[in-house]
């Protein structure tokens, strides 16, 4: 018989804290079955919880005046933040997941290497390094802790724009069909 750590816990607790003191029979049992507890409880093999699996998403179209470009999103993401940075939209998934979306000037960038750049990080591996056109990058890094990233620069009349999208590794193809539809307006 399986026992889990709690219940393992509150036999301790309730030795400890009991009302009467056990005889020396009764306190070796509790030992005994403590120990069996504990031990059984420990060997039990620590199951991960799988990524849940993606529900299927909707995309609409949304437009960015100051940038002039318009990129999809998940259907419902809601406005977090739009400043001198950039716009960042949210869908919540539940579970504390979201998809995050954020438009930005990309200063800097003139080519794939400069793209690059503006998002690589020690250690981390890029999946997809993509030039789609003189004027379109595409950049996805491998998936880490069960998230990916994925980012889509586009020369535009305003300059160069940067979207940035990310989310759990189980909607990875919706986040990078959002990130690579960004367009001009």
């Amino acid at each position: 018989m399986k026992i889990s750590l709690v219940f393992a816990s509150a036999l301790v607790v309730g030795s400890v804290v009991g009302c009467s003191k056990p005889s020396p029979e009764e306190q070796k049992k509790q030992e005994e079955k403590l120990a069996a507890a504990l031990t059984s409880a420990l060997a039990m093999p620590a199951t991960p919880t799988p990524p849940a699996a993606a529900t299927p998403l909707t995309l609409e179209t949304k437009t960015h005046d100051k940038l002039g470009a318009k990129i999809s999103m998940p259907q419902g993401a809601k406005l977090v933040s739009d400043n001198a940075i950039g716009t960042s939209y949210s869908y919540d998934l539940g579970s504390l997941e979201e998809i995050g979306i954020t438009l930005s000037s990309a200063l800097g960038v003139t080519n794939m290497k400069s793209a690059l750049q503006d998002v690589a990080m020690e250690g981390v591996e890029f999946e997809v390094k993509k030039e789609v056109d003189k004027t379109t990058f595409q950049i996805v890094k491998a998936p880490q802790s069960g998230q990916v990233y994925a980012y889509q620069f586009k020369k535009l009349k305003t300059g160069w724009v940067k979207a940035t999208c990310n989310g759990p590794v189980a909607y990875k193809d919706k986040i990078v069909e959002a990130c690579g539809s960004l367009a001009a307006k």
